[in-house]
């Protein structure tokens, strides 16, 4: 009887750790942080409080948050939702460097230039990009950025890769007209 008590107490543990984290990545959320979640919501699985990110500061601090041991960067800007709520503060977008977070096709940190073109070579939204090196103002030879845009949502997951392995995955707004 002792050793059933223990075995289920050990099952219904592990199996409630298990369901505490989600290594989702997609479109819309790294882990349980969403893209348009409000920043009360973010404030609630952070267990911290958030600051509004300042775009006009040059080096801007940075929300860091740990979610099932790894970092997230979240971003909350104020945005216009509709006219009965003119100004809400809303995660606009998230990054990680953790290789944790992978899509349904297993892509994120660590996988190849490769790898990823083929998981997503039929996404209808694809686009491959050079990044700009402000080191020295001039379109990078070393880093690129692989993106899917997702026209419903209004969102873009972005790999940012650095001699063809990708380095960050970072999901954010989509500029409209872009």
């Amino acid at each position: 009887m002792e050793k059933s008590l223990f075995a289920l107490l050990f099952i219904f543990s592990f199996g409630f750790s298990f369901a505490q984290e989600n290594p989702n990545l997609t479109t819309l959320r790294i882990g349980s942080y969403k893209i348009k979640m409000t920043k009360e919501e973010a404030e609630k699985i952070a267990k911290t409080s958030l600051q509004l990110t300042d775009h006009s500061q040059e080096n801007r601090k940075k929300n860091m948050v740990k979610y099932s041991g790894e970092e997230i960067e979240v971003e909350i800007t104020e945005n216009y939702v509709s006219e009965t709520e003119p100004n809400v503060l809303q995660i606009s977008a998230l990054a990680t460097k953790s290789p944790k977070f992978r899509t349904k096709n297993g892509m994120g940190v660590g996988s190849t230039r490769k790898e990823i073109l083929n998981a997503y070579l039929d996404y209808p939204n694809f686009s491959v990009d050079q990044k700009w090196d402000y080191k020295t103002n001039k379109n990078s030879t070393k880093i690129s950025a692989i993106s899917l845009e997702d026209r419903d949502a209004w969102t873009t997951l972005e790999f940012t890769l650095v001699d063809n392995f990708c380095t960050e995955v970072s999901v954010h707004f989509t500029e409209e007209g872009d």
